[in-house]
């Protein structure tokens, strides 16, 4: 789920998304907008119990491509 124009938009797994982990993939969709997860497993910091690496999110709608970094935090 994210938000575009002030509009609660719900996103499900692409037909060729991957699995990240368990109930997450790396590619999402809803009409023309596509989120992909790149995960770089470059990990940022490491505790008892998560796990976080620098990640990529790359959003394309209506045929305009944005890259961002940020991070991805895998735990229990």
């Amino acid at each position: 789920m994210t938000k575009v124009g002030g509009r609660i938009v719900i996103l499900k797994p692409r037909h060729d998304a991957k699995p990240l982990f368990p109930f997450t993939h790396d590619a999402w969709r809803s009409g023309d907008l596509t989120i992909r997860v790149v995960d770089t497993a470059r990990i940022r910091s490491m505790g008892y119990e998560t796990v976080t690496t620098d990640a990529a999110l790359i959003v394309t709608r209506r045929d305009v491509t944005t890259r961002l970094r940020g991070s991805m935090i895998c735990g229990s």
